[in-house]
Protein backbone atom coordinates (compact mmCIF):
# COMPACT_ATOMS: atom_id res chain seq x y z
CA UNK A 1 0.00 0.00 0.00
CA UNK A 2 1.05 3.71 -0.47
CA UNK A 3 0.14 6.30 2.00
CA UNK A 4 0.13 10.16 0.64
CA UNK A 5 1.28 12.14 3.45
CA UNK A 6 0.52 15.60 1.36
CA UNK A 7 -2.04 16.27 -1.10
CA UNK A 8 -0.92 14.29 -4.21
CA UNK A 9 -2.02 14.32 -8.05
CA UNK A 10 -2.17 10.42 -9.16
CA UNK A 11 -2.16 9.10 -12.99
CA UNK A 12 -4.22 5.69 -13.25
CA UNK A 13 -3.73 3.11 -16.00
CA UNK A 14 -6.38 0.49 -16.36
CA UNK A 15 -4.68 -3.27 -17.10
CA UNK A 16 -5.08 -2.90 -20.90
CA UNK A 17 -4.42 0.38 -21.31
CA UNK A 18 -1.11 -0.76 -19.07
CA UNK A 19 -0.74 -4.14 -21.50
CA UNK A 20 -0.31 -1.32 -24.63
CA UNK A 21 2.17 1.10 -23.41
CA UNK A 22 4.10 -1.63 -21.90
CA UNK A 23 3.64 -4.43 -24.58
CA UNK A 24 6.74 -2.52 -27.03
CA UNK A 25 8.51 -1.56 -24.00
CA UNK A 26 8.72 -5.50 -22.88
CA UNK A 27 9.93 -6.56 -26.50
CA UNK A 28 12.89 -3.94 -26.50
CA UNK A 29 13.58 -5.67 -22.91
CA UNK A 30 13.31 -8.94 -24.61
CA UNK A 31 15.88 -7.69 -27.57
CA UNK A 32 18.34 -6.00 -25.12
CA UNK A 33 18.69 -9.23 -22.95
CA UNK A 34 18.81 -11.04 -26.28
CA UNK A 35 22.13 -9.08 -27.05
CA UNK A 36 23.43 -9.10 -23.65
CA UNK A 37 23.47 -13.12 -23.91
CA UNK A 38 25.15 -13.46 -27.47
CA UNK A 39 27.43 -10.56 -26.35
CA UNK A 40 28.52 -12.21 -23.52
CA UNK A 41 29.52 -15.78 -25.57
CA UNK A 42 33.19 -16.30 -25.69
CA UNK A 43 32.83 -17.26 -29.56
CA UNK A 44 30.62 -14.42 -30.58
CA UNK A 45 32.53 -12.01 -28.06
CA UNK A 46 34.40 -11.00 -31.46
CA UNK A 47 31.91 -9.72 -33.55
CA UNK A 48 31.27 -5.63 -33.38
CA UNK A 49 27.70 -4.59 -31.87
CA UNK A 50 26.33 -4.23 -35.17
CA UNK A 51 27.12 -7.51 -36.08
CA UNK A 52 25.35 -9.36 -33.15
CA UNK A 53 22.43 -7.01 -33.46
CA UNK A 54 22.56 -8.67 -37.26
CA UNK A 55 22.75 -12.21 -36.01
CA UNK A 56 20.41 -11.47 -33.41
CA UNK A 57 18.33 -10.56 -36.55
CA UNK A 58 18.57 -13.64 -38.33
CA UNK A 59 18.64 -16.58 -35.50
CA UNK A 60 15.24 -18.18 -35.70
CA UNK A 61 13.80 -19.68 -32.41
CA UNK A 62 13.64 -23.73 -31.86
CA UNK A 63 11.96 -25.27 -28.55
CA UNK A 64 12.91 -29.13 -27.96
CA UNK A 65 10.81 -31.15 -25.44
CA UNK A 66 13.06 -33.61 -23.67
CA UNK A 67 14.27 -36.95 -24.83
CA UNK A 68 13.97 -35.09 -28.78
CA UNK A 69 17.28 -35.83 -31.10
CA UNK A 70 18.00 -32.42 -32.62
CA UNK A 71 21.19 -33.62 -34.90
CA UNK A 72 21.52 -37.54 -36.01
CA UNK A 73 25.26 -38.69 -36.65
CA UNK A 74 25.80 -39.09 -39.99
CA UNK A 75 22.82 -37.16 -41.46
CA UNK A 76 23.62 -34.02 -43.97
CA UNK A 77 23.66 -30.57 -41.89
CA UNK A 78 21.80 -27.54 -42.59
CA UNK A 79 21.48 -25.79 -39.41
CA UNK A 80 23.80 -24.24 -36.84
CA UNK A 81 22.31 -24.13 -33.57
CA UNK A 82 22.80 -21.66 -30.15
CA UNK A 83 21.56 -23.01 -27.13
CA UNK A 84 19.33 -20.16 -25.33
CA UNK A 85 18.07 -22.34 -22.22
CA UNK A 86 18.16 -25.99 -21.10
CA UNK A 87 20.62 -28.79 -21.76
CA UNK A 88 21.45 -31.09 -24.11
CA UNK A 89 23.43 -33.78 -24.39
CA UNK A 90 26.15 -34.84 -27.01
CA UNK A 91 26.78 -39.05 -27.47
CA UNK A 92 28.91 -40.67 -30.55
CA UNK A 93 27.35 -43.97 -32.09
CA UNK A 94 31.04 -46.41 -32.00
CA UNK A 95 31.32 -47.90 -35.58
CA UNK A 96 30.45 -51.44 -35.54
CA UNK A 97 29.45 -51.46 -32.08
CA UNK A 98 25.99 -51.64 -30.94
CA UNK A 99 26.93 -48.79 -28.60
CA UNK A 100 26.34 -45.35 -27.76
CA UNK A 101 28.72 -43.33 -25.72
CA UNK A 102 28.07 -39.82 -24.01
CA UNK A 103 30.56 -37.08 -24.75
CA UNK A 104 29.74 -34.27 -23.64
CA UNK A 105 26.26 -32.35 -21.89
CA UNK A 106 25.88 -28.85 -23.44
CA UNK A 107 24.07 -25.94 -21.99
CA UNK A 108 23.37 -22.64 -22.13
CA UNK A 109 25.93 -20.42 -24.16
CA UNK A 110 27.37 -23.65 -26.14
CA UNK A 111 26.71 -23.96 -29.82
CA UNK A 112 26.78 -27.21 -31.97
CA UNK A 113 26.14 -27.99 -35.43
CA UNK A 114 28.95 -26.12 -37.04
CA UNK A 115 31.27 -28.88 -38.53
CA UNK A 116 28.42 -29.82 -41.37
CA UNK A 117 28.40 -26.12 -42.33
CA UNK A 118 32.40 -25.27 -41.93
CA UNK A 119 33.71 -28.31 -43.54
CA UNK A 120 30.47 -29.40 -45.15
CA UNK A 121 30.98 -33.27 -43.07
CA UNK A 122 28.55 -35.02 -42.34
CA UNK A 123 26.96 -34.67 -38.26
CA UNK A 124 29.82 -36.01 -36.53
CA UNK A 125 27.60 -36.69 -33.13
CA UNK A 126 24.29 -37.30 -31.84
CA UNK A 127 22.67 -34.28 -29.73
CA UNK A 128 19.86 -35.16 -27.94
CA UNK A 129 17.87 -32.50 -25.79
CA UNK A 130 18.17 -33.59 -22.20
CA UNK A 131 16.18 -30.78 -20.35
CA UNK A 132 12.48 -30.81 -20.11
CA UNK A 133 12.61 -28.07 -22.80
CA UNK A 134 15.67 -26.99 -24.63
CA UNK A 135 15.21 -23.59 -26.42
CA UNK A 136 18.14 -23.11 -29.31
CA UNK A 137 18.29 -20.02 -32.00
CA UNK A 138 19.39 -21.46 -35.40
CA UNK A 139 21.11 -20.36 -38.30
CA UNK A 140 20.68 -21.39 -41.72
CA UNK A 141 23.93 -22.19 -43.78
CA UNK A 142 23.84 -19.13 -46.20
CA UNK A 143 23.17 -17.37 -42.71
CA UNK A 144 25.66 -18.63 -41.35
CA UNK A 145 28.25 -18.28 -43.76
CA UNK A 146 27.13 -14.71 -44.31
CA UNK A 147 26.95 -13.03 -40.47
CA UNK A 148 29.73 -15.56 -38.88
CA UNK A 149 32.29 -15.55 -41.74
CA UNK A 150 34.69 -13.04 -39.72
CA UNK A 151 34.62 -16.37 -37.07
CA UNK A 152 34.86 -19.08 -39.39
CA UNK A 153 38.92 -19.73 -38.38
CA UNK A 154 38.32 -19.38 -34.59
CA UNK A 155 35.43 -21.48 -35.51
CA UNK A 156 37.80 -24.21 -37.23
CA UNK A 157 39.86 -24.49 -34.45
CA UNK A 158 37.44 -24.92 -31.58
CA UNK A 159 36.25 -27.40 -34.05
CA UNK A 160 39.04 -30.07 -34.29
CA UNK A 161 39.21 -29.83 -31.07
CA UNK A 162 35.83 -30.67 -30.56
CA UNK A 163 37.08 -33.92 -32.87
CA UNK A 164 39.61 -34.79 -31.21
CA UNK A 165 37.82 -35.14 -28.01
CA UNK A 166 35.08 -37.18 -30.15
CA UNK A 167 37.69 -39.22 -30.95
CA UNK A 168 39.39 -40.01 -27.92
CA UNK A 169 35.70 -40.80 -26.20
CA UNK A 170 35.35 -43.18 -28.78
CA UNK A 171 39.27 -44.90 -28.21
Amino acid sequence: NVIAITDTDCLVLDREAFNQLLGPLKDVMDENLSFRVLSSIPLLSRLSAPEVKKLQKALKEETFEAGATIIKQNDTGSKFYLIKEGTAVVSKTVDGVDEIIKVTELGQGDYFGEGALLREDPRAANVVAESDELVCLTLDRKAFEKLLGPLQAIMKRELDNRTDQLENVVK
